[in-house]
C-alpha cells in the first residue's frame, strides 16, 4: 500500500528535514529517502502491522491542557482579539507578565494514570498507541539529551514518552511517537509581538524580553526562554496600531504553514530539525 500525496501531508516536514540534516555539523546517517516529495511517495510502504491494526489512539497531552481552552493555546494566547487571548488575560493576566512558559510550571501531571488509560484504550479496541514527543510549543516530553526544556526538568518532571512506551509494549501493543518541533520556530512568533490597542499597547510579550539571567532564583533558573520560544524570526515591527493590522502581519508571515527551516536560526535548525528527523 502506497500513501498518496494527500496522505503524506503530515510528513511534509520530514522530506525537507532529511536534506537539512545532511548539512548539520553532527550529521545524520543516510536513509532510504531523498529530500523530495516523489521520493517519499514512491519509496514509502505502509507496514503490514499498521494495515492490520485499523484503530489506534494518540495521546496529545502537554502543558496546553492546563487552561483547558483548546489546541494551539500557546500561539493564540498572544493574539489580541483572539478568544484565547481574552481567556488568558482573564484567567492569568497579560501575556507580557504571564506567558506560556508559566503554564509549563503549572502542568504537574500528578493524576496521570497511564495504566488506567491503557485499560480504557484496549477496551475500546486500540491496537497501537501514539505519544506526542514535542508539540509546536517546543517542549520535549521525554528525557531529552537535545533540549533543556523537557518534562524531566520542568512541569511533571517525568519521562512522558518513555513511560508510555514501557507500558504500551508490555501489553503487546504497537507504540508510535509524533514530533511537531519543526514548526515551532514560526508558530511561536506571536509571543514576540505586543498589543496593538488598549492600555497595554506596545508592550512586548514575555518572549521578547526574557533571558536566561531573568530566571535566577525562579523555577526556571538556568533555562533560557529563548530556547523554548526559538528566537524572533518574524517579530512584528514597532508602530502597528490596530488589531486587524497585527493579525494581517502574522497571517502573512508566521501564520503560514512553513515547511522550510528558519533562514537565520542555525541553533534551532541544528536542534529542532535534527531531532524531528531522527
Amino acid at each position: 500500500m502506497t500513501l498518496s500525496r494527500r496522505g503524506l501531508l503530515g510528513a511534509g516536514a520530514s522530506a525537507s528535514m532529511l536534506g537539512a540534516c545532511a548539512t548539520t555539523p553532527n550529521g545524520v546517517a543516510d536513509g532510504p529517502f531523498k529530500p523530495t516529495w516523489d521520493s517519499l511517495i514512491d519509496g514509502y510502504r505502509t507496514p503490514d502491522w499498521f494495515r492490520d491494526a485499523k484503530f489506534g489512539i494518540w495521546s496529545h497531552w502537554g502543558p496546553q491542557c492546563v487552561p483547558e481552552f483548546g489546541d494551539w493555546y500557546g500561539r493564540q494566547m498572544y493574539i489580541q482579539g483572539n478568544p484565547f487571548y481574552d481567556h488568558h488575560v482573564a484567567a492569568y493576566g497579560h501575556p507580557s507578565r504571564f506567558g506560556f512558559m508559566e503554564l509549563i510550571d503549572r502542568w504537574k501531571g500528578d493524576k496521570w494514570d497511564p495504566e488506567g488509560l491503557l485499560d480504557l484504550y484496549q477496551a475500546a479496541g486500540a491496537r497501537y498507541i501514539m505519544s506526542m514527543a514535542n508539540h509546536h510549543d517546543n517542549l520535549d516530553l521525554f528525557d531529552s539529551a537535545h533540549h533543556s526544556w523537557n518534562s524531566m526538568r520542568v512541569g511533571p518532571r517525568r519521562d512522558i514518552v518513555g513511560t508510555w512506551e514501557k507500558a504500551v509494549r508490555a501489553r503487546g501493543l504497537r507504540f508510535a511517537v509524533s514530533n511537531h518541533a519543526a514548526h515551532a520556530w514560526h508558530w511561536w512568533q506571536t509571543a514576540y509581538g505586543y498589543d496593538a490597542e488598549g492600555p497595554m499597547k506596545g508592550v512586548r510579550y514575555d518572549a521578547a524580553r526574557l533571558t536566561r539571567a531573568d530566571g535566577a532564583g525562579k523555577w526556571w533558573d538556568g533555562l533560557d526562554p529563548q530556547e523554548l520560544y526559538t528566537g524572533p524570526s518574524f517579530a512584528p515591527p514597532e508602530g502597528i496600531d490596530s488589531i486587524a493590522e497585527m493579525n494581517a502581519w502574522h497571517d502573512a508571515r508566521d501564520g503560514q504553514w512553513i515547511e522550510t527551516p528558519p533562514p537565520n536560526n542555525p541553533a534551532f535548525v541544528g536542534r529542532g530539525w535534527r531531532v524531528s528527523a531522527t
